[in-house]
């Protein structure tokens, strides 16, 4: 009988020592302490539908927006915001598209276009680009919001589309990416990249004279 019952007794122990050792390797390090090195103070907000809130934050340098759905999962998409000069674009998962004033949140004008969007909002040259989810490109007049053109990709578009000026990059949701006229909506070119089975819904594009770079 003690033969057995101190075989127990040594892989209890060891047992209770391995558990000591994975405990003792779960234990956090010691967080790093930070100093502020700068005032950050929310200078307005505004809410621009009924799903989604901005705010101006000081020093005034970029920011994005946050579409959260009313109803449903609750998952939140991301858009971006875009700058030029004292005008704050902004556009929402519903279509509406925003210019503020970047100092006082004021609203300069607001468009409504058809159906949800997917990707927005850039500005490049007095143009607006946004993109919804079945792959339609907009250019609209930053001045009114004025739909200059529209051009039709194979998908839905998962980054803000991308501009030069005389080109725009649109990077679709299948791996696709496009090449449109920045003035005239024509397609220019596009390349079929080969996307995995399990593919995130994010991809930054930039669009530069030479080279263009996408991720995927």
């Amino acid at each position: 009988m003690r033969q057995p019952f101190k075989a127990f007794a040594v892989a209890c122990a060891l047992a209770l020592a391995g558990c000591t050792a994975k405990d003792a390797a779960l234990v956090p390090a010691d967080l790093e302490q930070f100093e502020s090195t700068a005032k950050v103070a929310s200078l307005w907000h505004t809410n621009l539908d009924a799903n989604a809130r901005i705010s101006g934050i000081g020093p005034f340098k970029s920011g994005r927006v946050y579409s959260r759905p009313m109803f449903g999962s609750g998952n939140y998409s991301r858009f971006y915001l875009a700058i030029d000069g004292d005008r704050l674009f902004a556009a929402t998962r519903k279509g509406s598209i925003y210019a503020l004033d970047k100092n006082s949140g004021a609203t300069l004008w607001h468009r409504k276009i058809d159906g949800d969007l997917s990707a927005g909002v850039s500005f490049n040259s007095g143009q607006l680009f946004v993109a919804t989810l079945k792959g339609e490109v907009l250019a609209l007049s930053a001045d009114d919001g004025k739909t200059l053109w529209s051009h039709k990709v194979s998908t839905e578009v998962i980054a803000p589309p991308a501009s030069n000026g005389s080109e725009v990059l649109v990077s679709a949701i299948d791996g696709r990416l496009f090449a449109v006229d920045a003035k005239t909506g024509e397609r220019l070119w596009n390349y079929d990249h080969p996307q995995p089975l399990l593919t995130p819904c994010a991809s930054q594009t930039l669009g530069g004279r030479s080279p263009s770079v996408c991720g995927f």
